[in-house]
Parts: C-alpha cells; sequence; structure tokens
C-alpha cells in the first residue's frame, strides 16, 4: 500500500512541474512538485531499498528530459506567448530603431533636413516636420544648415552636411524654377524701363 501512494506522489510530481511551466505561482507550484517528489521518496524508502532507490533514479532521469522538454514547448504554449509577446523565432528590431510613428529610422538614409540647434556634435534637427536627435559625422554643424542623414547609430541620426548632389527633388526643382524666372526678368531689360518712364 505504500508503494501505491509512493507512485502515486510520483505522478504528482511530475504533473506539478508541469503546471509551474503554465501556471503563473511565483514559485508555489513548483515548491508543491519539490515537497510531492521528496514524500514520493520517502514512501518509496518505508517499503524498502529497491523502490527507494527506483523512484529517486526515476525523479533523477526524468526530470532534466521533462524540464528540457517544457523549456523547448513553453514559448509555443498559449501563456508563453501572451508572457513573451511575440512569436518563437521572431527577432525584433530594436526600440531606438523606430520613430514614434512607427516609421524606421533607417528609413530616413539620404533624406535632407535642417539642424535645429547647433550640433557638437550632437544636437537637434528637423527632417520631413519632425524633431529628431542628431549627431553629426564629426565636424561641428551650425544651426539652421541642411544637413543629410547619412547612418543611424543607437538610436540617433548620424548626418553631415548636404551638398549640392544631397538636396531633394523638389528643392531642385524649385531652385531651377526660381533661376528661370531670375533670367526671364533679366532679359526683359526692367531696368532700363524704369530709367525711361
Amino acid at each position: 500500500m505504500t508503494l501505491t501512494y509512493s507512485i502515486a506522489l510520483l505522478i504528482l510530481f511530475f504533473i506539478l512541474m508541469a503546471a509551474e511551466f503554465f501556471i503563473p505561482s511565483a514559485g508555489t507550484v513548483g515548491a508543491a512538485a519539490a515537497i510531492a517528489g521528496v514524500a514520493s521518496i520517502v514512501i518509496a524508502f518505508t517499503h524498502s531499498n529497491t523502490a527507494g532507490f527506483s523512484v529517486v533514479g526515476t525523479i533523477a532521469v526524468a526530470t532534466p528530459m521533462m524540464l528540457y522538454a517544457m523549456v523547448l514547448y513553453w514559448p509555443h504554449s498559449p501563456i508563453g506567448r501572451v508572457i513573451l509577446n511575440r512569436r518563437p523565432g521572431q527577432i525584433d528590431l530594436p526600440i531606438e530603431s523606430r520613430l514614434r510613428t512607427g516609421e524606421l529610422r533607417r528609413e530616413l538614409v539620404g533624406r535632407v533636413g535642417v539642424a535645429k540647434t547647433n550640433l557638437l556634435p550632437g544636437g537637434l534637427v528637423v527632417i520631413d516636420g519632425k524633431r529628431l536627435d542628431a549627431v553629426s559625422d564629426g565636424t561641428p554643424i551650425d544651426a539652421g544648415t541642411e544637413v543629410v542623414v547619412v547612418n543611424t547609430i543607437a538610436g540617433k541620426l548620424r548626418v553631415r552636411l548636404a551638398g549640392p548632389g544631397d538636396l531633394a527633388p523638389e528643392t531642385t526643382a524649385v531652385k531651377k524654377q526660381s533661376e528661370a524666372l531670375e533670367t526671364s526678368l533679366e532679359s526683359l531689360e526692367l531696368e532700363s524701363f524704369d530709367e525711361q518712364t
């Protein structure tokens, strides 16, 4: 009869050990499993040494295998997915790689903006109407200067002075239109018109 209690406690030990992975109990279920395992061993030794050593061997061999299996299965379980808040194998991008709008910072590489503050080397830039932390590529940049994003490092944009080839197509088109307008105004010779009147 004592052997039946020992086997029942051994089964309870394995059930509670598995339940520890699925019930958030702050270790209470695990402690109950340990108590059931020790009680099973003690009761088995009261029956006979052979039964006692058999229960100890069963626990010693089966526990690591069960723990290994549970660790592999746990991220796929409903509680594991809720606690991890992601799918198994999913690689999350660092939080600093996104803007508050959800846009990836690396998508800003190549865009032109304006330095809001002096970059000595860190400061603020405005790109597409958004104020963002930025670091210059080594040279100080004055406020109001056009900059271009060259990289993203540790949640900050790395920028350099914008050159003529870095300007956005819209900006280049506007500059070309203003130059054409100035040329056409000069061709009208308005100065000589003023002198005649």
